[in-house]
């Protein structure tokens, strides 16, 4: 239950950020988003200090389930995730003085926090695909933040590369789906058919994670998105954000293949 609170409570959070615009002072509103941060990091250190815990699968359909869990890997990237969007967070208080929609900043900031933690504990590669998506989605807003006509530019770039890279990575989990009896994480990887299509697959999506990591030659994005994107939004894209591409690449070959 926890690994579910520490991964929805952002979400919830940031959705209610934005009823806060009708309170005039700024000090109050900042209050309840250090607040929410505040909560958010004693989530997560007890999941980081804890001993391992899990949801469990819950099946959707045949050979598709979703669940968390927080092994080594897991509690690595949740540790990461906290203490950088902490620091960001503090630091956007004070840059975000002078830029409009302060909250609506925050509402995706938090989203993608969600996101994020949810993609680090998922239990099983269709759960952290649906995460995976879920971060481009909702860190997409913090790069067009400013509107103008360059940051819109970025934004789709950003957004074509990511969902490209997200259908090949969708091939490629159809293959794996194919030859194996589960797609949970197991270190050391789990019993797949060896074969010329799921080398293939684990080639695309390799390729397709690597869209988001900023890999060459799959990085055009970067330095495009990276310039126009408010400095707390570009410190997450570099720092962790794009991290989620690698999280993906680390449980496909070390926990799957």
């Amino acid at each position: 239950m926890l690994l579910i609170i520490l991964t929805l409570f952002p979400i919830i959070g940031g959705l209610i950020l934005p009823l806060l615009n009708k309170i005039q002072n700024r000090n109050a509103r900042l209050g309840a988003v250090v607040i929410v941060q505040a909560i958010e990091a004693i989530l997560g250190f007890m999941v980081i200090l804890g001993d391992k815990i899990s949801t469990g699968s819950f099946t959707l359909v045949d050979q598709i389930s979703v669940g968390f869990t927080a092994d080594t890997l897991a509690k690595f990237f949740v540790a990461l995730v906290i203490v950088g969007w902490t620091l960001v967070t503090l630091y956007a208080c004070v840059y975000m003085k002078h830029e409009e929609n302060e909250m609506r900043f925050f509402l995706f900031m938090f989203l993608s926090e969600g996101a994020m933690l949810g993609a680090a504990l998922s239990e099983n590669l269709v759960s952290m695909y649906v995460f995976y998506e879920m971060v481009t989605l909702f860190s997409m807003p913090l790069v067009l933040h400013s509107l103008s006509k360059e940051s819109v530019a970025a934004a789709k770039k950003y957004l074509y590369y990511s969902v490209a890279g997200a259908f090949l990575a969708l091939f490629s989990i159809f293959v794996l789906a194919t030859n194996s009896n589960t797609l949970s994480f197991v270190a050391g990887g789990v019993d797949i058919t060896a074969s010329p299509l799921v080398l293939a697959g684990v080639f695309t999506m390799f390729l397709g994670f690597g869209a988001k990591a900023g890999l060459f030659p799959m990085h055009g994005w970067l330095p495009t998105a990276h310039p126009v994107a408010p400095a707390p939004a570009s410190a997450l894209l570099s720092g962790l954000i794009a991290k989620a591409g690698v999280l993906a690449i680390i449980g496909t070959v070390f926990y799957l293949v």
